[in-house]
């Protein structure tokens, strides 16, 4: 299950990072694109431009200067129209030399030398070689705009004259407002891929946890089912020999006089041993039946009696609390749970015996109930060593035990009988600080 939740989280996060990147990627090629084309739109305006002016009208302004103000005009009224169509926020007109000949902004820099960018003197180099060629975007008061310059030829031979001058266009670059809108658009596809995976990818996690408690589950039944064909092997194999032993053991008793007659005791003990044993692993594999609600302060009053006389042979302690304090002092206290008389005494049985097995040398064991929302809380706790959180992790599985003589079946009946019942097992434990086992009861129904 683990392994699966590792491989799912990392192909889910693979798969967001190839959607963020993809949608990076997309929005570079959007920008490239739209940069491109509007650049060789420039170019194409401003070699429409240059094929307005006239090689004389750019003799006189070279010759006149600033005061060529007829030359200006005409100038300006013949790019009128590019400027108009092309939507252009400046054009203007250099000599080879990179001096101002014309401005369509006015003529305070004219006869001045124009300040370019790096990217900008190339493209005009280019543009004095013959070819159109555009600057780089650059911002400028708030908003970014491209320059564009081409060749202003001479016309007077048959011949592609030499280049005279060299036309510029400035152009917004009011096509990038719709960028923000383009990386919006793609941020939103990208987020709602990346919740969609990540969305299957919980399904999936969460499949996968159904299916291993339901592989869980059936390895438990199958387990079960293999407890229960022992448990019938045993009773049969075991019980007949057993009751022969026994009957044998008593009658040679009553009639042995020799030494060592405690021998027979040991015979009786040890048969006594191995028959609850098998009944052990009959208890843990039979199903419990259905039956009428038991109630909890009888079945602790049978219990403790019957392994009272055990716990003051080794100095130990009852203390009843809660609903069973008052029990035990003579007020009534009905607690009728979801559980039969027989399956309370007998996880009060397994509780109370493991908490008189860990207090070997003496102490208090703790036992009592108290009214919860809907049934009871019940619990059983004692001083003894504890767990560690490994062991107490696995201690209500079947067979596990830290006793030799121990079958590992206690806590796995007393989780099961309470499963069964809709109620829930908490061990609550720490090495040094006791163990504690809280049960919770749901109520019987009423009637029952």
């Amino acid at each position: 299950m683990r392994r699966a939740l590792v491989t799912t989280s990392l192909f889910a996060l693979a798969v967001v990072l190839v959607v963020a990147l993809a949608s990076l990627f997309t929005y570079t090629r959007v920008r490239s694109a739209l940069e491109d084309e509007f650049a060789r739109r420039v170019e194409w305006v401003a070699a429409a431009g240059a094929a307005e002016v006239q090689p004389h009208q750019v003799r006189l302004l070279s010759a006149l200067g600033p005061g060529a103000f007829a030359t200006s005009d005409s100038l300006l009224l013949a790019l009128s129209g590019v400027r108009r169509s092309s939507q252009a926020a400046r054009v203007f007109l250099l000599d080879p030399r990179g001096i101002l000949l014309f401005d369509s902004t006015g003529d305070s820099l004219v006869g001045r030398p124009v300040v370019l960018t790096a990217r900008e003197q190339a493209a005009r180099t280019v543009a004095l070689m013959g070819a159109p060629a555009h600057g780089d975007l650059r911002g400028s008061a708030g908003r970014r705009a491209l320059v564009g310059f081409a060749p202003v030829r001479d016309t007077g031979t048959s011949a592609p004259g030499p280049v005279i001058a060299v036309l510029a266009v400035e152009a917004s670059a009011e096509f990038l407002g719709v960028l923000p809108g383009i990386a919006r658009l793609l941020a939103s596809v990208a987020l709602f891929a990346s919740l969609a995976v990540l969305l299957l990818a919980a399904l999936f996690v969460r499949r996968a946890a159904s299916q291993a408690a339901l592989e869980a589950s059936l390895a438990r039944a199958e387990n079960l089912a293999s407890v229960g064909e022992l448990a019938a092997t045993l009773a049969h194999e075991v019980r007949n020999p057993l009751g022969v032993i026994q009957g044998a053991a008593q009658r040679l008793s009553r009639h042995y006089q020799g030494p060592e007659a405690e021998l027979f005791d040991y015979i009786q003990v040890e048969v006594d041993r191995l028959a609850r044993t098998v009944r052990r692993y009959l208890d843990f594999a039979r199903p419990s039946a259905p039956g009428e609600g038991g109630d909890l302060g009888a079945a602790l009053s049978a219990t403790l009696g019957l392994l009272e006389r055990e716990a003051e042979g080794k100095h130990l302690t009852f203390v009843r609390e809660g609903l069973a304090a008052d029990a035990g002092a003579g007020t009534p206290a009905a607690a009728r749970v979801r559980l039969g008389g027989e399956e309370l005494k007998q996880i009060l049985f397994n509780l109370v015996r493991n908490a008189l097995e860990a207090l070997p040398e003496g102490g208090t064991i703790r036992v009592g109930w108290a009214a919860r929302a809907g049934g009871y809380e019940l619990w059983v706790a004692d001083d003894g060593p504890g767990m560690s959180a490994d062991l107490a992790r696995r201690a209500r599985r079947p067979f596990v035990t830290t006793r030799a003589q121990g079958t590992g079946l206690g806590l796995a009946i007393v989780d099961r009988l309470v499963r069964e019942a809709g109620g829930r097992f908490d061990l609550e434990t720490a090495p040094g600080k006791g163990t504690t086992c809280r049960l919770c009861l749901p109520g019987a129904a009423r009637g029952g």
